[in-house]
């Protein structure tokens, strides 16, 4: 679905990094759920993009999420242990994201200061990526490590949230939508709105001005938290993977630091996240 991404995002992973906490073959049910996450993911993906007019025709998209959706649940209830009852953990998932959608909807064409709640709702709008969970408890009776795991996913999806939105801040501010770091760099430019700052100064803001020095300490302190629920409930592999993000976003902090000091110029310059994804393993800041 995107050719410019040549590797599956984290979604399609978790299922397969969790297997160890249940004691499953990372081969047999973890796989079948890593593809379903797969297909959900990208349903999000393709709605997202047709909601915020990113990708035309709009008529093919939507057909195309909803055949994405619909494979991703039968591809899960085809292989649940009861799918009555994980049909309905399957919608409360689904019912959380969609709420959490609803509610940071008010960020689009508004500047709004980004309390505790947004960041909570920006976790939740992953709310899919637990379901794996909650098919692994049903499978192996594991239900205590359930509660840990599903808390240190939603603050994982949290960090990688920010993150994603420090980096794609370009797309997001084109199509109007004022994440937490593009709000920080608006409010610090001390102007009435969006429209009285351009592009190049709010990168400056960005990235030469503290804003992403910021945002990169928030996202620690989730991926912080989320390394404490996986380290409680066992999940050896989910704390390395949060252990490795954490060195790629301190590496990420140098680099903005050395382009701080020496920001680009001229009339060819480079973006400062061109210059940081150039230098850096970028499927650790997706």
């Amino acid at each position: 679905l995107n050719s410019s991404v040549p590797y599956p995002p984290l979604n399609a992973y978790v299922p397969i990094l969790l297997a160890d906490v249940f004691g499953l073959d990372p081969q047999g049910l973890p796989y079948k759920a890593a593809l379903a996450n797969l297909h959900l993911d990208h349903f999000t993906q393709v709605l997202d993009d047709t909601t915020d007019g990113r990708v035309p025709p709009a008529s093919a998209q939507v057909h195309l999420s909803h055949h994405l959706l619909v494979s991703g649940m039968h591809l899960y209830l085809s292989v649940a242990p009861d799918p009555r009852v994980f049909s309905t953990e399957l919608n409360g998932y689904f019912n959380e994201a969609m709420r959490a959608e609803r509610f940071l909807w008010r960020h689009h064409k508004a500047i709004l200061r980004y309390e505790d709640h947004d960041f909570l709702m920006v976790g939740q709008r992953c709310a899919l990526v637990k379901a794996s969970v909650a098919l692994f408890a049903h499978a192996t009776s594991k239900y205590m490590v359930r509660s840990p795991l599903e808390r240190g996913l939603d603050s994982l999806s949290t960090a990688i949230q920010l993150m994603d939105d420090l980096v794609d801040w370009q797309e997001d501010w084109r199509a109007e939508i004022y994440t937490h770091p593009i709000v920080l760099a608006v409010e610090k430019q001390d102007v009435r709105g969006p429209a009285a700052v351009s592009e190049e100064q709010l990168e400056n803001t960005l990235f030469l001005d503290g804003v992403s020095d910021s945002v990169i300490l928030l996202v620690r302190a989730f991926l912080e938290r989320a390394r404490s629920q996986f380290d409680r409930s066992g999940a050896d592999v989910m704390v390395s993977l949060v252990d490795d993000l954490m060195r790629s976003l301190t590496h990420a902090a140098e680099i903005l630091t050395s382009l701080s000091k020496k920001p680009p110029a001229g009339p060819r310059r480079r973006s400062v996240i061109d210059l940081l994804k150039e230098r850096m393993d970028v499927r650790l800041m997706h």
